[in-house]
C-alpha cells in the first residue's frame, strides 16, 4: 500500500522504525531502543466505511489505543473526533487537504485515543458475541458496525497525509486514441472533486 509505505518511511526518517511484524506482535525502534505491541483487533476498510482502524495493546505499559485512518468525510467528522479536535485541528487540517487536492494528490486522515482497560474488556467481549452470532444471522452485521463506530469516537485528529497517485505509463496517449476514434470516455473516482480535476488534466481527459 503506497500510502503505508510512505507514512512508514517518513516515520523512520523522525527515529520511529519499523522493525518487523510476527503474528499480532509489532516490533518498532523508537529513538534507538526497541518496543513491542499486540495488535488485538483490525477493522477492516470497505467502500461504506471509508476508514479502517486497529486497537492496539502496549505490554510494556498496559495500555489499550485505537488508531483510524481514512477519508476526511469520516474522520473530521464529529461523529468520529472529540471537541478539541474538532475545535482546534479540524479547520487548519481542512485548509491542508483542500491544498493537496488541488494538486492531484490523495490524501487521507490520522486519528487515535487511549482506551480505558474496562471499556475495551466490555466491547471486545460484546464484539465477539456478536460477530459469532453474525456468521448464522446477518442482522447482527448492523450491530456490529454500530458497535465498531461506537468504540471509534471521541478521539484525536494526529493529522492528514498526502499521496501522488501516479498514473501509469501512456495513458495520457491512450487516451488520445480513444478520443480520435470516436470512444466515450468517463472517469468514474470516489476521489474529492478537486484531486479529480487535477487527474483529469493531468491525463489529457479534458483540457
Amino acid at each position: 500500500n503506497p500510502d503505508e509505505t510512505t507514512l512508514v518511511n517518513v516515520a523512520a526518517e523522525y527515529g520511529y522504525k519499523f522493525i518487523s511484524r510476527v503474528g499480532n506482535i509489532v516490533t518498532i525502534e523508537e529513538n534507538n531502543s526497541s518496543k513491542q505491541y499486540t495488535i488485538l483487533n483490525r477493522f477492516e476498510f470497505s467502500s461504506a466505511r471509508l476508514r479502517s482502524s486497529i486497537i492496539l495493546l502496549e505490554p510494556e505499559t498496559k495500555k489499550y489505543y485505537i488508531m483510524m485512518k481514512g477519508a476526511d468525510s469520516v474522520v473530521l467528522s464529529p461523529t468520529t473526533l472529540n471537541s478539541y479536535s474538532l475545535s482546534y485541528l479540524v479547520p487548519s487540517t481542512k485548509a491542508h487537504i483542500e491544498a493537496f487536492a488541488r494538486n492531484g494528490l490523495r490524501t487521507l486522515c490520522y486519528c487515535m485515543r487511549e482506551i480505558k482497560e474496562d471499556e475495551y474488556e466490555a466491547f471486545n467481549s460484546h464484539y465477539s458475541l456478536l460477530k459469532t452470532k453474525s456468521i448464522t444471522d446477518k442482522t447482527c452485521e448492523d450491530k456490529v458496525e454500530e458497535l465498531i463506530k461506537g468504540i471509534e469516537s471521541g478521539m484525536t485528529l494526529l493529522g492528514a497525509t498526502a499521496l501522488e497517485d501516479k498514473l501509469q505509463d501512456e495513458v495520457k496517449e491512450d487516451l488520445q486514441k480513444f478520443f480520435e476514434a470516436g470512444i466515450n470516455v468517463w472517469m468514474i473516482t470516489g476521489d474529492k472533486m478537486d484531486t479529480a480535476e487535477s487527474i483529469g488534466h493531468s491525463c489529457k481527459l479534458f483540457s
